[in-house]
């Protein structure tokens, strides 16, 4: 039969979430769980690894979802006797660097020295997959890293290191509410652009990017043979391009998103014609959870893109004439913006949030981007987002 109310849960680490509305359904899941887990229901103190905290006042709630013990933990066993920095950025300014470090031979000197980094590192790595959910920073470094996981070299390592000691210095759990006072999340009748003035638009919007893989000029730059399946397998991880992708609601990221695309494109259009198309999946999805769990999805979902090109293919038949061979993907995004569940919007580079999930940005680039993913870390107030110079 149906359940008082609705229950949302989630599967651990990388495994999605979902929503029972069977009572039959939620008294085996509880079940299942409690098998494994010592689950109390009385105002969260721990969930699956992560922390929780509930701060309620008068006007408003905060909710922080936080992994930072546990990444503490972490850290330690893999940096004993090693020295500790507080870096000013989550990666290096050089991350594109990363690349394979291939076993040797099992008589080499440096097999067993090898062997231990690279379970070291996925060790770590798989780590960071679960505790990105929780913290936005680490997404695009432990995205990146994932791609060289097979036989991560030593720099690779150095690099996840970095990213873990940024956020243990500079910390961003994952936060919602304490900026903000308690108010509808239905989406505005007509959404307030990001950065564009001092409203902030609490509810559901997107933001999508992409960018082309980036090959290193040592590496064979025709791009024919590596989508033919060249034997430099760098190389073919370098040349694919990247979609990013972040939801945003109630001031902060329902999801972020940073994969890796299939295959290798040719240009910009088609790359970020296959990122428009994630995020219009995403958008549809989450939307439509969020509507059965009482909050309105009153208007199509806003989808920022800062791709002019996407957004003419996506609202009209005749523009993607320019690429034919991308007419199904086109035709996806035309019938999601025609059966009104999504609209497209243009806005700036600069204020694409979804921007630091597909490439290395700046300190200041960073600084800005997360001022309006993660709000409360600017302030108090409704616009405190905006005290961040832009």
């Amino acid at each position: 039969g149906a359940p008082p109310g609705w229950a949302v849960f989630g599967r651990h680490v990388d495994d999605g979430a979902g929503v029972a509305s069977s009572q039959r359904v939620i008294d085996h899941l509880q079940h299942v769980l409690s098998a494994g887990w010592n689950i109390k229901l009385s105002r969260w103190k721990k969930v699956l690894g992560f922390d929780i905290t509930i701060k309620d006042e008068s006007n408003r709630s905060t909710v922080v979802v936080s992994g930072l013990a546990a990444m503490q933990r972490m850290f330690a066993a893999h940096a004993e006797g090693e020295m500790v920095i507080k870096p000013r950025h989550p990666y290096p300014s050089n991350i594109n660097e990363v690349t394979y470090a291939p076993l040797p031979a099992e008589d080499s000197p440096e097999y067993a020295t090898t062997l231990a980094l690279h379970e070291q590192h996925r060790s770590g790595l798989g780590f960071s997959v679960w505790v990105m959910r929780a913290h936005v920073q680490l997404v695009y470094p432990t995205s990146r890293l994932c791609a060289y996981a097979s036989a991560p070299s030593a720099f690779n390592h150095k690099v996840w290191k970095q990213s873990i000691m940024y956020e243990l210095a500079h910390p961003q759990p994952y936060t919602v509410g304490g900026v903000f006072d308690r108010q509808s999340l239905s989406i505005s009748s007509d959404p307030h652009m990001p950065f564009a003035s001092r409203a902030y638009e609490l509810g559901f919007h997107v933001m999508e990017d992409a960018n082309l893989g980036t090959i290193k000029p040592s590496q064979d730059t025709d791009l024919a043979p590596i989508a033919s399946g060249s034997s430099d397998a760098a190389a073919r991880a370098a040349a694919r391009s990247v979609t990013g992708v972040v939801g945003m609601l109630g001031g902060a990221p329902l999801f972020t998103v940073a994969v890796r695309q299939h295959l290798v494109v040719p240009e910009v259009h088609t790359s970020e014609l296959h990122a428009a198309g994630t995020a219009v999946q995403l958008s549809i999805s989450h939307a439509g959870i969020l509507q059965e769990v009482g909050i309105l999805q009153l208007r199509p979902t806003p989808i920022f893109s800062d791709s002019q090109s996407t957004i003419f293919v996506a609202n009209s038949q005749q523009a993607v004439k320019r690429s034919v061979w991308t007419a199904r993907r086109a035709a996806a995004l035309r019938d999601s913006v025609d059966s009104k569940a999504v609209q497209f919007f243009k806005v700036a580079s600069a204020d694409n949030c979804a921007d630091m999930l597909t490439r290395p940005v700046t300190c200041a680039e960073m600084r800005r981007l997360m001022s309006y993913i993660a709000p409360h870390t600017v302030g108090d107030g409704v616009d405190a987002w905006r005290s961040v110079p832009q």
